[in-house]
């Protein structure tokens, strides 16, 4: 009996390592590295020197022109690419230009999706589509209707997004999203 459920987690776990795309780490000539990244990329090769020599191996880029320098340097770099709004031209040629790049290290999706329609205080205060301060928390009827609607627009696109980009990455890039902790599960859940 033993072995059978040895045998069975054995099995599980191999197939979960098959099946994930990645365990968070990045790779680098065959290596996994922990990620140390900037959302800077300094303009000076002098500035960008110092900061690999520091440490950073990974660096927000918004170009090809941007992987190639830092390719120069032997380090990497992400893109940010729109995905809550689908599989659009703009899309399909901004990834076209930069997927299968060597210093391509992950794809960046929006920052803080799920929060960004369900508890973002501009809900409230700069959109009034909240009639009360901390709507989303209080779970009012009219946040809860928002945050529903919103999603069922903004995650089969999200979801089509990403299913693109992996289907024309030779590399099968992870796709890394930040959320805030505190964001609903629930939602989250539905891009993962």
């Amino acid at each position: 009996m033993k072995r059978k459920i040895f045998s069975l987690l054995l099995l599980l776990c191999l197939f979960i390592g098959v099946s994930a795309q990645g365990d968070g780490y990045l790779q680098k000539n065959g290596k996994r590295i922990f990620l140390i990244g900037s959302y800077y990329l300094p303009t000076d090769d002098a500035a960008l020197k110092e900061m690999i020599n520091a440490g950073f191996n990974s660096f927000r880029c918004g170009s090809k022109e941007d992987l190639d320098r830092l390719q120069k340097f032997g380090t990497q770099g992400w893109i940010p690419i729109p995905l809550a709004e689908g599989v659009t031209k703009n899309l399909k040629k901004f990834v076209g230009s930069v997927a299968g790049h060597p210093a391509l290290a992950i794809w960046e999706g929006p920052d803080e999706l799920i929060w960004n329609f369900t508890a973002n205080s501009g809900l409230y205060r700069d959109l009034k589509i909240h009639k009360s301060k901390g709507a989303w928390w209080k779970l009012s009827p009219e946040a809860v209707k928002y945050a529903k609607e919103q999603s069922e627009v903004i995650m089969p696109k999200i979801n089509n997004a990403i299913a693109y980009v992996r289907s024309v990455d030779p590399n099968n890039l992870q796709v890394w999203i930040n959320e805030a902790g505190i964001s609903d599960m629930g939602y989250v859940r539905q891009y993962i």
